[in-house]
């Protein structure tokens, strides 16, 4: 199934409401035989979106700054996150990697199913988290398992065409937006992290996050799959449950380059809820869309208040390390 194709003709149905580096590295949650299987239809679908849908959003002006950009895919990106997309400023490439896209491809399933069975996105959060802070032997098989294996999603998940359509949206949208946020670096031709300070470093990340949601917006579609991404980044990053105390976790943020902060989750629910009639306008139901557009700021707004509240921050690493891994894919 072409998973990535056709985002024009997605975007006229649409009815629901480096990136990160974190944690340990999980290069090897899918076969490479996985990888390079997906690796040859996530490309040319990738490219497609980039080539009809995003690049004809930009202005002359962007285009003439940006210059040609190239996408690469290689199999693994840096340092094994799953979550990590990045982008190489002077060489005006984006890196895609196929681990990472596959790893967003299975939670946008995963969120679909979810929904579909009345379960909260909860489980993927607690799923994120124990991949974060569980070893690998205390898994099932004895190893980390991806995203549906743990879950127990069925493998016929997408006969089910509402679950097909939802995990297509969150899927496309998601992608979409990540690559517009890479092109946001290289049109303000960010730095490298490494030759700035943190606060710059996260500086340039809400640029980037601005970038994307515009460009979005011009297309006229919700970046609901920027709420699946952030949600797992939440739980995958740093956050206040990693430290001791309060003042380890805010030295933890100085130095953080591009941190998953309530600021910039603010941030993004606010330029989503400014600009909701544009997201809304290619919708046949406005009034539903309108709808959906403003659960998808509230989704950022509650994962804001997450990660601000240093008690359930405790509470929720505490109820995770206690929890069996087998029970993610229990259901009543």
């Amino acid at each position: 199934m072409a998973r990535l194709r056709n985002f024009v003709f997605f975007l006229s149905v649409l009815s629901l409401a480096p990136m990160t580096i974190c944690s340990q590295d999980l290069s090897t949650l899918y076969p490479d035989s996985t990888l390079r299987y997906w690796q040859a239809r996530y490309a040319p679908n990738i490219m497609y979106n980039l080539e009809e849908v995003v690049l004809p959003e930009l202005t002359a002006d962007e285009s003439s700054v940006l210059g040609p950009v190239r996408v690469d895919f290689p199999l693994v990106g840096s340092y094994g996150d799953p979550l990590n997309f990045y982008s190489d400023v002077l060489g005006r490439v984006i890196f895609m990697p196929i681990l990472s896209i596959k790893f967003v491809d299975d939670l946008s399933v995963a969120e679909a199913w979810l929904e579909a069975k009345g379960v909260g996105y909860g489980r993927i959060a607690d799923y994120i988290a124990m991949l974060k802070y569980k070893k690998p032997s205390e898994f099932p098989g004895g190893r980390y398992l991806p995203p549906l294996q743990a879950m127990n999603i069925p493998n016929d998940a997408l006969n089910d065409a509402a679950v097909n359509d939802t995990s297509q949206k969150i899927l496309k949208s998601a992608i979409v937006w990540i690559m517009a946020h890479e092109l946001g670096h290289l049109y303000h031709r960010h730095p490298s992290y490494n030759a700035v300070s943190a606060a710059v470093a996260r500086d340039n990340e809400t640029e980037a996050d601005n970038f994307a949601t515009e460009m979005m917006r011009r297309i006229g579609v919700v970046p609901v799959g920027a709420g699946i991404y952030m949600l797992a980044a939440v739980n995958w990053c740093g956050n206040r449950g990693d430290f001791s105390t309060e003042g380890e976790y805010e030295d933890y943020l100085r130095r953080a380059n591009h941190p998953i902060t309530s600021e910039r989750l603010n941030n993004l629910a606010q330029l989503i809820e400014l600009s909701a009639d544009d997201f809304a306008r290619k919708e046949p139901n406005r009034s539903s869309a309108l709808v959906a557009t403003h659960k998808v700021a509230e989704q950022f707004r509650e994962l804001s208040k997450i990660l601000s509240d240093s008690s359930f921050q405790a509470f929720f690493r505490a109820r995770v390390e206690a929890m069996d891994p087998a029970a993610l894919g229990k259901y009543p």
